[in-house]
């Protein structure tokens, strides 16, 4: 298999976990070199097919041998999810209504512009520096009583704030999730949330934000959020913020009393700038998954070292983790 190939596999490989085939845009985006052109690709990916490696219909591209009729699943599930954009606009105009919400982002299945019936809407706020725990508290009272606590299209799984926006996880997972988010709220504060995890570049070196045109109309502060601040001004605030975070943290230690300390932090991470509720610990899984794929296939890991540096794993060494 010639190099080019294994770089295209890399993408098919990782995107074969949730059966979603890519278009040749797609995997040039997520490419890990970017030595490369899409003519490149799409000459590399006829020789694949024609060698029986990879499959094409309707101007997707899949690993052969999968499901027949991925490419048709991705159509609908794009028709499906332009329905639930018009809603998730709508939800945002009432999201960056509540005190200290300072950007409202998409993130999840419908940020990749794929869904179906058992799809949430996943949302990833930013919030005023020192106040991330009271907007939290106050949007999931909000879901609780005025939602019956219905998480379908007001699911709010991550927090930070304005002066810590750098993910700590660097790794393919994290990585594909932040180059898919879409701001629906504050565009140029989401645009420095991305220049803060430029790393993101490092896996995907052809990775490109491309501004839409709107983010100086979507940014302007709304009156009743301001309102609605006055009230929190003051050290009693700042008290209470760390209050309601100690709190949630005992929460996640009395719903999940097996995990260990380590485990429940990166599953439910409680920091004064950050808030994160991951259930069932999808990351690990996802990554899990991909490194199985890579092995079977002979190729090599890419990893951020603690230095901030990109190394190659070898898969035999993985593999005797």
């Amino acid at each position: 298999m010639s190099s080019l190939q294994n770089l295209i596999l890399q993408p098919l490989l990782y995107y074969d976990i949730f059966d979603h085939p890519l278009t040749v845009v797609e995997i040039l985006k997520f490419l890990p070199a970017n030595t490369v052109s899409l003519s490149d690709i799409q000459v590399a990916l006829a020789e694949m097919i024609l060698e029986g490696k990879v499959e094409q219909s309707q101007g997707f591209y899949s690993l052969a041998g999968k499901t027949t009729g991925l490419s048709q699943q991705r159509l609908q599930k794009q028709q499906y999810a332009r329905k639930l954009w018009m809603v998730a606009r709508v939800v945002t105009h009432v999201l960056k209504r509540f005190p200290f919400v300072r950007a409202v982002i998409i993130s999840g299945d419908l940020s990749k512009n794929v869904a179906d019936k058992n799809s949430d809407i996943d949302f990833f706020v930013i919030t005023e520096n020192r106040r991330l725990w009271i907007c939290r508290g106050m949007l999931t009272l909000f879901k609780k009583v005025f939602l019956l606590n219905s998480k379908k299209f007001f699911c709010i799984n991550y927090y930070v704030s304005v002066e810590h926006m750098e993910v700590q996880e660097r790794n393919i997972y994290t990585a594909t999730e932040i180059a898919h988010l879409q701001p629906t709220y504050n565009e140029d504060l989401f645009y420095k949330f991305e220049e803060a995890n430029s790393w993101v570049r490092d896996f995907f070196p052809n990775f490109r934000l491309q501004r839409n045109g709107h983010h100086r109309r979507n940014g302007n502060s709304s009156l009743l959020r301001s309102v609605l601040e006055i009230p929190f001004r003051g050290r009693w605030a700042d008290r209470l913020d760390t209050r309601l975070m100690v709190f949630m943290k005992e929460v996640w230690k009395e719903r999940y009393p097996l995990l260990s300390e380590e485990q429940r932090d990166k599953m439910f991470r409680c920091r004064p700038y950050e808030s994160r509720a991951h259930g069932g610990n999808f990351e690990e899984k996802v990554l899990t998954a991909y490194a199985e794929r890579l092995r079977s296939c002979g190729i090599s890991q890419i990893e951020i070292d603690s230095s901030g540096g990109l190394r190659s794993v070898d898969v035999v060494e993985e593999s005797q983790r």
